[in-house]
């Protein structure tokens, strides 16, 4: 582990390196790494940015021996000169280098990824109103709609855009248009992509789908499997249940051998990784709520989030190979790692000052296992009023306490 994560920090300064050097127009105190070390910093939860930039430059002084200390403005204002593109480019080189290293596939290999499909909610700054985000009705805060899109087969969050609209299967047609080939990618989606329409639009775009269906749907029958001719295309709908609940599935996967019933079961079941995913965002980032006050800063943000949580996603899986031999049920506690990252190993990782002695000591500290309850079913319960959940349990006439995830 150690001396390939030592590679992996050298080639993720050169990446820096190669995407920030043509943005330096004359020579300042700061720098592309500093401007990116400052934002990777500030998306630690409730962090203000004077927090930043007091780590930043503690970490700047104990690890690259810099006496000088740099303020929050000239920190601050370096992140900000450096554009959108550029922590878009560094976020997908890194994946790919990740990817190249980590994710090896064979040629012969022609499992389909798997990518659940997700919105949430986030609250920021009502100055970003002037970027066409709406201000909610109290005036003080624009509630935005993340949309995202998780590899569930490579763990890591594929792209999160914040959209200035609601409509969730607008803003995932808009991610996906002009991108590359899907042909080997299953989407999956919630009850709220369902849609006739929707479907359709997919179709033409030669987009697998896996999407789960309202049980007053048109597209609803008692035949546990059956095709349905739409306007132009067709789908399959199939149910299943589990315990008392009955599940219905819409899809253009038409291998009845390949993809059976209880397959398709097992692959709806892996969207929720990406309502995980978001949890974690929320729980360790500032994700759900940002005090940034633009919506580039916003998004900037998110892709210095998705580096993060692709690394931490990276030691969780390096490490957890060799604890699940002992117990099964026994996984990486996410938070404390990420607290780790936090405490220097992004700054040493990002700026190639890491050493095997660094790794060994950030493996001692913040390696906590904890137990899991994979494969148990909960029903979820709501007690916060307000909250989506807590609404829907109470409009659920067949049991107006329990609603089920």
């Amino acid at each position: 582990m150690g001396l390939k994560l030592l590679e992996l920090a050298k080639n993720i300064r050169q990446i820096v390196n190669k995407r920030g050097s043509k943005y330096i127009i004359r020579n300042k105190k700061t720098n592309e790494l500093d401007g990116l070390l400052f934002s990777l910093l500030h998306t630690q939860k409730s962090i203000s940015m004077d927090s930043a930039a007091a780590s930043f430059n503690d970490f700047n002084e104990n690890i690259l021996k810099r006496k000088d200390k740099i303020s929050r403005q000239s920190l601050s204002s370096r992140a900000s000169d450096l554009p959108e593109s550029f922590y878009k480019n560094v976020c997908n080189d890194v994946f790919k280098l990740i990817d190249k290293m980590y994710n090896k596939r064979k040629k012969s290999d022609r499992t389909y990824e798997i990518c659940a499909v997700d919105g949430s909610d986030s609250n920021v700054s009502k100055s970003i109103a002037k970027d066409g985000f709406k201000l909610n009705k109290n005036g003080n805060t624009v509630t935005a709609l993340n949309m995202g899109i998780y590899n569930v087969t490579r763990n890591y969050p594929v792209d999160i855009q914040m959209v200035n609209h609601k409509n969730e299967r607008k803003a995932f047609l808009d991610m996906i248009n002009k991108r590359k080939d899907f042909s080997n990618t299953i989407f999956v989606f919630d009850r709220g992509f369902d849609g006739q329409t929707f479907f359709e639009k997919l179709e033409r775009m030669n987009i697998k789908y896996l999407c789960r269906i309202r049980s007053n749907s048109l597209l609803v029958t008692d035949n546990n499997d059956m095709i349905h001719m739409m306007s132009e295309h067709r789908c399959r709908i199939i149910n299943y249940n589990i315990g008392n609940k009955k599940y219905y599935l819409a899809t253009n996967l038409f291998d009845t051998n390949e993809f059976t019933i209880p397959v398709l079961s097992q692959l709806y079941n892996k969207r929720w990784t990406i309502e995980e995913s978001f949890k974690y965002m929320k729980n360790n980032f500032s994700f759900g709520v940002s005090e940034l006050t633009s919506a580039i800063a916003i998004r900037k943000s998110i892709n210095c989030q998705m580096m993060i949580m692709k690394l931490v996603n990276l030691i969780a899986k390096i490490n957890n190979r060799q604890f699940t031999r002992v117990k099964a049920n026994r996984i990486i506690n996410k938070k404390t790692l990420t607290d780790g990252f936090y405490r220097g190993f992004i700054f040493r990782l990002f700026s190639n000052t890491l050493s095997r002695r660094n790794i060994l000591s950030f493996n001692k500290n913040y390696i906590v296992l904890i137990t899991t309850n994979t494969g148990k079913f909960n029903e979820r319960i709501c007690v916060t009023p307000g909250l989506k959940w807590y609404t829907k349990q109470h409009t659920n006439k067949q049991n107006p306490l329990i609603v089920d995830g």
